[in-house]
């Protein structure tokens, strides 16, 4: 009877201390790579690039296991508004360092078009005498014109005897002759209506 007992007893005693030991070896065991995502994932999206330039369309990229136990390196990319940053500059990425539950190390790269890629995507409007210098950087603007690409438009222009008013018509010179003299010689007149390129509407 006192040996069941006892037997009985010591059962109950390895089953507390197993539960015990079981639920003290819960508290340390290593962190697991979804909660290192997380507080990753959460760093990024609290960061400035994230918050404050209009972050969207968050994705991990890559995910890897460092030297240590609970360290792990994740990488991201996003896409931004662009609103006060060049328009050819689209996103970021953001490569996160995990060590322990927290974040020791994040760096931002930025990421977008190549300016060359920008040009394939741009508007050729070489030969409108107009000399596109100073174009936005994104689809859809006019491609940049300089003397070489485009010297119809950016080439030194030699003065035209405009006979009809008898006057050198310099339109296109880039400077809006509204003040001019009265006689053959004198360059035309020039307004937005019969020279826009130098006179632009204001």
């Amino acid at each position: 009877m006192y040996r069941k007992i006892a037997l009985l007893f010591i059962v109950i005693a390895g089953l507390i201390f197993s539960f015990g030991c079981r639920a003290e070896q819960d508290v340390i065991i290593p962190m697991h790579a979804e909660d290192g995502e997380r507080v990753a994932e959460a760093s990024v999206m609290m960061s400035y690039q994230y918050s404050e330039l209009g972050g969207h369309n968050l994705r991990r990229t890559s995910f890897q296991r460092l030297d240590c136990a609970e360290c792990f390196e994740f990488v991201y990319t996003f896409e931004i508004n662009t609103q006060g940053l060049p328009q050819y500059i689209t996103g970021f990425e953001a490569k996160v360092t995990v060590e322990n539950g927290v974040v020791i190390k994040t760096e931002f790269s930025e990421i977008g078009k190549r300016l060359e890629e920008i040009n394939l995507e741009c508007i050729n409007m070489c030969g409108d005498s107009i000399c596109q210098e100073v174009v936005c950087l994104s689809p859809g603007c006019p491609c940049p014109e300089n003397e070489t690409n485009c010297p119809e438009d950016c080439g030194p222009r030699e003065p035209q005897q405009d006979e009809d008013r008898g006057c050198i018509n310099l339109c296109g010179d880039g400077i809006c002759q509204e003040v001019v003299c009265l006689g053959p010689e004198c360059s035309c007149p020039e307004d937005e209506i019969t020279c826009p390129e130098d006179c632009p509407q204001r």
